[in-house]
């Protein structure tokens, strides 16, 4: 039986990190840590714009455009299953109801600690502050991740 390689190293490595963020922010505030949870939260932003990014210029599997389904492709993969390569239809709409919430998530964690007259501004400076602070990271590591 042959293997077949379905994920790039990038969206494999964007899936363990995000899993590990998702953990040390839950635990972060759990435990009163509102500092780690601060910077993990920054972290989450830098991955969630990164994986936006790759959607755009990435592998065939990892384009946003594949997991765009009409709402008649679901119901057929629901009766008749495809053997495709990638997320089936329902799956393509379970990962963008992830992106959504984490995304609503992270909103709302940014609007917890800013006033409302002044949020817009600070959304604005934190998606633009994590861009190009965490960005020359996830530069220097995509090549790293992307070898075969």
């Amino acid at each position: 039986m042959q293997s077949i390689k379905v994920w790039d190293g990038f969206i494999r490595s964007f899936h363990w990190l995000l899993v590990i963020n998702i953990a040390v922010l839950y635990f972060s505030i759990d435990e009163g840590m509102i500092e780690l949870h601060f910077v993990a939260g920054f972290f989450a932003i830098a991955l969630i714009v990164t994986r936006l990014v790759w959607g755009l210029v990435g592998s065939k599997t990892a384009k946003l455009s594949a997991l765009l389904h009409s709402p008649i492709a679901v119901l057929k993969e629901f009766k008749n299953p495809s053997k495709g390569v990638g997320h089936s239809a329902p799956g393509s709409y379970m990962v963008l109801l992830f992106f959504v919430l984490i995304i609503v998530q992270l909103v709302t964690g940014l609007m917890s600690m800013c006033r409302a007259q002044r949020l817009i501004l600070q959304i604005g400076c934190t998606a633009l502050i994590s861009i190009f602070y965490f960005m020359p990271f996830a530069c220097m590591l995509l090549p790293l991740l992307c070898i075969k």
